[in-house]
């Protein structure tokens, strides 16, 4: 029987998504360490979102008591004043006197647990929309941009760049640009990125004797290839370590806009396509393509291959085995080939400012070499560990791994081991920078919650797949029109 085209298209974010949830390697992002820890595109509960935000104050931000006596304020709303906007704004005060950076911090100080982090997505969100708490700068990331991009609430930064003669674009992996649009512009300025790959146990595929051109390969041909390895070798599994309701959301989450239209507040659940998409996840369980057991690392495949720096890149590989490798993701039947990415610590300017020139030469500041480069590399307790917007920052970390020669670590049993550094991996790498063009869609909390809640309910057979699939519709259509 025919595929559904749908969980081919979807599958993506199956093989990347859940790289957030940790995996071996140095260094990774967590909640409480970048802007508002929600589960996506942020908790969009706001009443009346059809109306502007309320300007009645007739103050702009950056119109403050300081911008009269010639000094202009630059205020950054941020779910959690980072180590990195606190450098800075120290270091651009220091440099612009007449410049004040206000970090406006929704989340106080300290760690949250994770029943308050809704509570921080909320607020900042429904201040954001009423215009009463609205910022020059606002940390973007798990905030629902698409609905503020609706309602003209944030500046088009390609615009920016291109009246902005002293901006070299081509100083930056503009490709991480091009591909975050939204709409044909770019309201959300990612500083940093990491890339997500499919490791894959070499030594494993190569006893079996099946070939696989990751370059090529499409998820029919994955599920394809799995169902072969499992037959052909010693392993009984495909891909590791994902609960049904798990990899339903991240199926989902890859091809949201065929299922939610923000924009026009409708939803799409009680479809053929998803009902069937229910069922084949069952299947892909079912078949052992893909399943739960994480245990003893007897699979195949490993879709946590979440690479955020250069280390990451050359010892994830031998983390686990010591003979791993990392694919490239399967991609959808007629899809372009390419690598898929994440964006941190994305940056984006209310267009209702006052100090927008201002803000943006901030921005400019936050990508220079001096800010991306601003922390050793190696550094663990860098919070904000992810790859530099800046290139030359990023080919002078490559040129000091390459003097180097080598990388040490520890793999998961505690041994110590050591990577070799060469020109020809280096230069693989930058193919692979080069080559990321697949941005990872990411679902409001909200939303997810009701996948969760109501798909778990048929995965453990007390309803249909249509049944699950009415009370999505029903539910998130309600969410849409709140």
């Amino acid at each position: 029987m025919r595929r559904v085209t749908l969980l081919i298209v979807g599958f993506a974010m199956l093989l990347t998504m859940a790289a957030c949830s940790g995996s071996g390697s140095n260094g990774s992002v967590g909640r409480n360490d970048i802007a508002i820890p929600d589960g996506g595109t942020g908790t969009e509960s706001v009443r009346n979102e059809d109306k502007q935000p309320d300007r009645s104050a007739g103050v702009s931000p950056g119109e403050t008591e300081k911008n009269k006596g010639g000094k202009k304020t630059i205020v950054l709303a941020t779910g959690g004043s980072s180590d990195y906007f606190k450098e800075a704004k120290k270091k651009y005060e220091d440099r612009h006197p007449d410049i004040t950076i206000q970090l406006k911090d929704y989340r106080g100080e300290g760690k949250l647990d994770e029943s308050e982090y809704d509570k921080i997505v909320t607020k900042m969100n429904t201040e954001l929309l009423s215009g009463k708490g609205a910022a020059d700068l606002i940390v973007l990331d798990f905030l629902p941009v698409g609905k503020y991009v609706n309602k003209k609430m944030l500046v088009d930064l390609s615009e920016m760049m291109e009246q902005d003669s002293s901006f070299q674009k081509e100083q930056y992996y503009s490709n991480i640009w091009d591909n975050s649009k939204l709409n044909g512009g770019l309201y959300s300025m990612p500083l940093h990125f990491y890339m997500d790959f499919f490791w894959v146990d070499e030594e494993a595929v190569s006893k079996t004797g099946v070939n696989i051109d990751d370059k090529t390969w499409t998820f029919d041909q994955f599920i394809d290839t799995t169902k072969e390895l499992i037959k052909k070798g010693s392993y009984p599994h495909g891909l590791l370590g994902i609960s049904k309701t798990g990899a339903l959301e991240l199926l989902f989450q890859d091809n949201y806009a065929a299922f939610v239209d923000e924009a026009g507040r409708k939803a799409n659940f009680d479809s053929d396509l998803f009902v069937r998409l229910l069922e084949q996840v069952n299947t892909l369980f079912d078949e052992q393509v893909m399943t739960e057991n994480y245990e003893g690392l007897q699979g195949y495949f490993d879709f946590r291959a979440s690479i955020r720096s250069i280390e990451d890149y050359f010892t994830y590989p031998v983390m686990f085995h010591g003979t791993g490798k990392l694919y490239q993701k399967p991609i959808a039947e007629g899809q372009q080939t390419g690598t898929y990415f994440t964006t941190g610590y994305n940056v984006g300017i209310y267009s209702n400012s006052a100090v927008k020139k201002e803000a943006w030469d901030f921005i400019k500041f936050l990508l220079s070499d001096e800010m991306q480069g601003s922390k050793n590399r190696q550094d663990q307790n860098r919070s904000y560990l992810m790859f530099p917007m800046n290139k030359a920052t990023l080919e002078g970390q490559l040129k000091e791994l390459l003097k180097e020669g080598t990388v040490k670590f520890e793999d998961m049993d505690g041994k110590v081991k050591t990577v070799n550094i060469t020109e020809a991996g280096l230069s693989i790498f930058k193919q692979r920078i080069a080559a990321a063009n697949k941005p990872l869609h990411q679902t409001p909390s909200q939303i997810s919650e009701i996948l969760f809640e109501e798909a778990k309910a048929f995965f453990n057979k007390q309803k249909s797949a249509e049944d699950a699939a009415k009370l999505i519709q029903s539910r998130v259509g309600i969410y849409l029109n709140e």
